[in-house]
């Protein structure tokens, strides 16, 4: 056998031992570096960012393994920014009641009030005890800006919740509006708010709204008029979120993501992201959740995107108004964060769910709710994209 034909064996059987530069029996990294999300200052034309950009997709769900940890609200800040300014998103839909978001709504599409100082007061009013981490509050920021140097491309805030919904209507509607038409009836409520229960107050509000319809036309205006109703039917769904949640917290819960999947195809004319937790947001096939309706309602139409974490997270979990205590949590061993992280010894990335299918890792992954009550969930197809951080730290208050 020559020298010749001996080298090329030798090549063909060295060739052979490797695939796309990893040697056989090697498994490939499937784990995107997080600026795969966030490249949008160089065209947000990467592999991931084509897939959100598609025309085809329409509502884009972002999850948070908690409320109270500050790397998923500061990562979904930043991506919604590349969202609005490279995938022609123009509506953001929030975990919560939308009565609550009237006051911010108007700020940001308001051309003639430039001052940006009134962002905080504005957000706690609105918002509350929630997203009160800095990240959340200077993308607010960013966003009026936006808004302000891009007149044709505004972005609209709507909540799609129906947790809360009657209590900050009872509020609202009291202030804003009633105080003013019937100031008489007004202070009667206020007063037999001491006693009554909530439902009954807020049947009343809607009770005088039904036989004021004439009086409320006049005074408010044709487009303000339909926003109240809008919102009335709302706060009807909210009465019966309220009734269900004193018979079967399951049977209300499903209830909850159900209307919030109604809310979100109502609004959905334009290219959305909804902003809540993963327990909303994902398709797993052992939850009824807001993701899955969208899901079977849109198809490839809807694209979700969980968070998790791979070692420790630091929670923040309120204990009163703009309390909270500190809670500890370690990542399971049956996640993909953490089996990934240690796989690749990757501290942090992105991973999409038609490669993870390829290894045959099961798609777990750690949640932790309002409460503070952790598990771990994860079947079927849970999730498009799922962004791990190493370790989540608690919010950083503004």
């Amino acid at each position: 056998m020559s020298k010749f034909v001996s080298r090329c064996i030798i090549l063909i059987a060295v060739s052979l031992l490797f695939v796309d530069g990893k040697s056989i029996g090697q498994e490939r990294n499937i784990i995107h570096p997080l600026s795969s999300l966030l490249s949008c200052t160089v065209g947000f034309d990467n592999e991931i960012g084509k897939k959100l950009n598609n025309d085809s997709v329409l509502i884009i769900g972002l999850g948070e393994f908690s409320h109270g940890s500050h790397e998923p609200i500061a990562f979904k800040a930043e991506l919604i920014k590349c969202l609005v300014t490279k995938a022609n998103v123009r509506q953001i839909l929030f975990e919560f009641p939308n009565v609550l978001l009237f006051e911010l709504n108007n700020y940001l599409n308001d051309p003639e009030n430039k001052d940006t100082s009134l962002t905080k007061g504005i957000i706690d009013r609105g918002f509350g005890q929630a997203e009160r981490d800095t990240s959340f509050f200077e993308f607010i920021r960013w966003l009026k800006s936006y808004n302000m140097a891009q007149p044709q491309r505004t972005v609209t805030l709507r909540g799609i919740d129906v947790n809360g919904e009657a209590e900050s209507f009872f509020s609202f509607f009291i202030n804003a509006i009633l105080i003013h038409l019937d100031k008489r009836y007004a202070e009667q409520l206020i007063s037999e708010s001491k006693t009554m229960p909530l439902d009954s107050l807020v049947n009343s509000e809607v009770d005088w709204i039904e036989k004021k319809k004439s009086l409320l036309l006049d005074a408010i205006g044709t487009s303000q008029y339909e926003k109240l109703m809008n919102e009335v039917t709302m706060v009807k769904y909210a009465l019966r979120h309220l009734q269900l949640q004193k018979v079967n917290a399951f049977t209300a819960a499903k209830y909850r993501d159900s209307i919030m999947s109604e809310n979100v195809a109502a609004f959905a004319n334009v290219k959305s992201v909804i902003w809540a937790h993963n327990m909303h947001i994902t398709t797993s096939s052992t939850s009824i959740s807001m993701g899955n309706y969208l899901e079977n309602e849109f198809g490839g139409g809807y694209v979700n995107i969980l968070t998790d974490f791979a070692n420790e997270a630091s929670v923040s979990i309120p204990s009163g108004y703009k309390k909270y205590d500190l809670k500890n949590y370690k990542s399971d061993k049956r996640s993909v964060a953490i089996i990934l992280s240690k796989k690749f010894n990757a501290s942090e990335g992105v991973v999409l769910f038609s490669e993870l299918k390829t290894l045959g890792i099961k798609p777990v992954y750690n949640e932790i709710d309002a409460f503070g009550n952790y598990r771990t969930v994860g079947q079927g197809v849970p999730f498009d994209i799922l962004i791990f951080f190493d370790k989540a730290t608690p919010l950083k208050l503004y």
